[in-house]
């Protein structure tokens, strides 16, 4: 298991490597259900609208007390690649599927989409900067923050509007997912080097 586990109700719930999703008893460590998945799960579970959502190589809307498959949007020869929650919406990257990296290397685009849901349907793409490959949703700003290799974005949700792009100006690999108190930014670089930023002006 590398996928992390959320807890809902007397319910922790997790997924595995081998493509499964299952369910333990708070109280006795029980498994409750188990549900299959279209391929492997090593990121975290995450709760939207009291159901859970699990990315494997299609993303998975599940109903926590039974397991019962509630919805999967599915792309042919795409999967997801990094999928977060927001308080009613799903937010995903994707990237080519296993079977289509070995027949033939993808071009890559000089940009990235980021995908909106509610539930399955989808509501928004909005453009990243290119090699943009997780998000996160802050509370507390009510902003995204899309991290990668080359730069972190801070996007408006609501707009789809990219409000500021804070560029890798080092060889540094890359940004890991930021976090947010008050009015700073705090950022871990490839090269482990943790900075403090004053967070830009969302107006």
């Amino acid at each position: 298991m590398n996928a992390s586990a959320v807890v809902a109700g007397s319910l922790v719930i997790t997924a595995t490597n081998g493509g499964v999703v299952l369910a333990y008893s708070v109280d006795d460590g029980k498994v409750m259900w188990r549900s299959e998945l279209d391929g492997p799960c090593i990121s975290h579970l995450f709760l939207v609208n009291n159901q859970i959502v699990v990315a494997a190589d299609s993303l998975y809307y599940l109903e926590p007390r039974s397991g019962e498959v509630q919805g999967s949007p599915q792309w042919p020869r795409l999967r997801v690649a990094f999928a977060a929650g927001m308080p009613s919406h799903v937010l995903l990257f994707r990237a080519p599927s296993g079977a289509e990296m070995a027949t033939k290397m993808p071009r890559r685009s000089k940009s990235e989409t980021l995908f909106m849901f509610e539930g399955t349907r989808l509501i928004r793409k909005i453009p990243c900067s290119r090699y943009a490959m997780s998000v996160r949703f802050s509370p507390i700003t009510g902003l995204l923050y899309a991290s990668g290799i080359r730069a972190i974005d801070i996007l408006n949700p609501e707009t789809g509007e990219c409000l500021h792009t804070l560029p890798d100006n080092e060889p540094t690999g890359g940004f890991a997912l930021p976090e947010v108190s008050e009015d700073r930014l705090y950022l871990i670089d490839g090269k482990g080097v943790i900075r403090a930023l004053r967070h830009p002006s969302s107006s």
